[in-house]
């Protein structure tokens, strides 16, 4: 019920990242089925648990879905019409993966894929696939269709921070498993400690380049936002 009504409202709320998470719960319910047949129990259960799952997603927003399918999708005769986008609105903005410290997370995000490679296999594998299909719907060009501007691969590279992040994670991991084997418990609870902090600093440190950083596309300030700003600023 809980992932059904966060699917919902990922899907009411912001349906470009609700493809990826489509992608991600594609790639998820593929590796369950897989592990489900390998440990012998029945598969049947995860093709239960996710159909449930997505029909009640579905139910819980059926009146958005179907103001979606009313605006963007009948008549079926136009639906890839409407929903298709030319090949230069999906082009890849390669300036931006370079971007500020993105040569510096790129490179610790490679490291992390080093050690899900020894330690993490599963999780690394599910997040490979998750990738691989999230690019799949956004480029479908590979199979002969057109792109959508639904989904573009601008949308798909300012959200690659959060592959990064867990590849960046799993390096965590693996020095915290690394020093966790020679140090005593008490030592590494210290660990833990010190490496949470680094993240947070780290972070802290990334987020003071974005702090002037405004789209004016999706600037909803109104008057009376900075009037309240200045109010707080001045009191």
């Amino acid at each position: 019920l809980l992932s059904a009504l966060l699917a919902a409202g990922l899907f009411v709320t912001h349906y470009r990242v609700m493809v990826f998470w489509l992608a991600f719960a594609a790639a998820a319910f593929v590796w369950q089925a897989v592990s489900a047949r390998r440990s012998q129990q029945p598969a049947l259960a995860v093709f239960k648990r996710g159909f449930i799952t997505g029909a009640l997603a579905g139910l819980l927003s059926l009146p958005w879905l179907v103001n979606i399918l009313r605006v963007f999708v009948l008549p079926l005769d136009q639906a890839m019409t409407r929903l298709a986008g030319s090949d230069a609105f999906n082009a890849v903005p390669w300036d931006l993966l370079l971007t500020g410290h993105n040569r510096e997370l790129l490179t610790l995000a490679a490291l992390g894929a080093v050690i899900g490679a020894l330690w993490m296999r599963r999780v690394l594998g599910l997040l490979v696939a998750w990738v691989a299909l999230a690019l799949f719907f956004v480029n479908p060009t590979v199979i002969g269709l057109r792109p959508s501007w639904v989904v573009t691969n601008f949308s798909a590279l300012i959200s690659t921070y959060v592959p990064i992040a867990i590849l960046i994670g799993m390096l965590v991991a693996g020095i915290e498993r690394t020093l966790k084997a020679k140090w005593d418990e008490r030592r590494a609870q210290y660990l833990r400690r010190w490496l949470a902090a680094a993240l947070a600093l780290f972070g802290l440190w990334g987020a003071r380049d974005l702090i002037s950083v405004i789209n004016p596309v999706t600037d909803l300030t109104m008057r009376e936002d900075v009037e309240a700003l200045e109010w707080v600023r001045d009191f």
